[in-house]
This record gives structure tokens, C-alpha cells and sequence, in this order.
């Protein structure tokens, strides 16, 4: 992990599964804001109140076929964390269009 003392802002992409919600927890207990990239972030709400970290942690719509929706989920974050899921051959292209909107 980055050293967190100098990030403010991360967007994590699967933050509502398992792996991705440990990290969510992680970086919204060291103070990040962290903003959780889903599809339904309406769902993800859910989980976040039960954290105890509403503060701290930010649903946004995000889809990654959509370009302009990852872009917006990432404006003026320090770092981009993935941790989806990938099911099938149409999800890793997905993920290679969004990896170079990234760049």
C-alpha cells in the first residue's frame, strides 16, 4: 500500500465485495476519503453505514464501460485502487478500457 499519510482522496473500484470492502474499511479508518465506484451505489450505502465510517467514505456511480462515469469517480482522487472481479472475456476488456482512461 501507498503511503497513506499523503493520499486524501481514493477511489476503489470493487469496493463492495470482499477484498475491496477489507480496503475501504482500511483506508477510511487511517482518515481517506475513499469513494466506492459501483454500478448501485444506492447498495453500497448499506454497507457503509454499518462500517461506522460514513464520514469518510463516498458512493459514486461508476460503470466501467462507461467512460466518462470512470473518469468522473477518479477527478481529483491521489490514487485508483481495482479490485473487481473479473468474470468473463467482456469484464477484462472492460478493464483494460478503464486501466488506459487511467493513464
Amino acid at each position: 500500500m501507498a503511503e497513506t499519510s499523503k493520499l486524501s482522496c481514493v477511489t476503489v473500484f470493487g469496493g463492495t465485495g470482499f477484498l475491496g470492502g477489507q480496503l475501504v474499511k482500511r483506508l477510511a479508518a487511517e482518515g481517506i476519503t475513499v469513494r466506492v465506484a459501483a454500478r448501485r451505489p444506492d447498495n453500497a450505502k448499506i454497507d457503509i453505514e454499518r462500517s461506522g465510517r460514513a464520514a469518510e467514505i463516498q458512493p459514486i456511480y461508476a460503470d466501467v464501460r462507461d467512460e466518462t462515469s470512470v473518469a468522473l469517480a477518479m477527478d481529483e482522487c491521489d490514487a485508483v485502487i481495482n479490485a473487481l472481479g473479473l468474470m468473463s472475456s467482456v469484464a477484462r476488456r472492460h478493464l483494460r478500457q478503464c486501466t488506459n482512461w487511467a493513464r
